[in-house]
Parts: structure tokens; C-alpha cells; sequence
């Protein structure tokens, strides 16, 4: 998300707000977004306290916990908008690759602009100057 939304309450929280998921699966889905070798840092692992807005992570770690978060949705349909705006390069690699491997049965709507996140996708669509131009 270019905007990510992250809650002030706990790592653990952000993940799994309905308490669904084992340590072992929150932390998988960490690891799978490379925010675990990050979080084994923290003093209090999953009951980290997120700040505010995620103001003690950068935006780029915000935007992975969102993604991670993701994982457990199992939404049929996962739309991303922009997920890799504001990441440095290695973020700007790894979301779009964790996406194709993770999300596989799902329809993923993407609306980037670096062409190189949608590059991999069955289907682009773009607008030029707020027309439609083609599939």
C-alpha cells in the first residue's frame, strides 16, 4: 500500500487482529516478507508496540506487515496499490516476487507506477494522461 495503514497496539495485533494464528504462523509470514531477522531484534519479538501510525518502523517494514497481514486475508481478489512506492530497491524487488509466490490462487489488481513491479502480471492495463489505452 502506498499509504500503509498500521494499528498503535502490538506487532502480533497488526498481523492478526482476531488472535486466529499461532506464533509459528505469524512469524512464517514474517520471515516470508524478510521482516523476521528486523523483528528477532526487538526486545518483545510479536508484542512489539507499534507507534502510531508505524512511526517506529520505516515505511518500507510498514508496507511489508501489511503484506504480511495479507497472507492470512485469503481474499479471493487482493488489490495493491502501489506497494513498492517509497522502498528501497531490494523492497522494491522482493514485493512483487513474494506476491506471484504467495498469492497464486488469488486475482491480484495492481496500480503501480514503476513498470517493473507489474512486469511478471498476466494482464496490464494503463492509462495515459487519464485514458484508457490498452490491455
Amino acid at each position: 500500500p502506498r499509504f500503509p495503514v498500521l494499528f498503535s497496539n502490538t506487532l502480533r495485533y497488526n498481523l492478526d487482529p482476531f488472535d486466529h494464528y499461532t506464533d509459528e504462523q505469524l512469524w512464517d509470514a514474517l520471515e516470508a516478507v524478510q521482516l523476521k531477522t528486523k523483528n528477532n531484534t526487538l526486545k518483545d519479538k510479536l508484542n512489539t508496540k507499534i507507534a502510531e501510525y508505524g512511526s517506529n518502523f520505516s515505511v518500507g517494514e510498514c508496507q511489508l506487515v501489511c503484506v504480511a497481514r495479507a497472507i492470512f486475508k485469503q481474499s479471493k481478489i487482493l488489490l495493491i496499490d502501489e506497494a513498492t512506492a517509497h522502498v528501497d530497491t531490494k523492497t522494491d524487488e522482493l514485493i512483487p516476487k513474494f506476491l506471484r509466490e504467495k498469492f497464486t490462487n488469488q486475482t491480484i489488481l495492481t496500480i503501480a507506477r514503476r513498470l517493473n513491479t507489474i512486469m511478471d502480471n498476466d494482464k496490464i492495463c494503463y492509462y495515459e494522461r487519464w485514458y484508457y489505452c490498452r490491455i
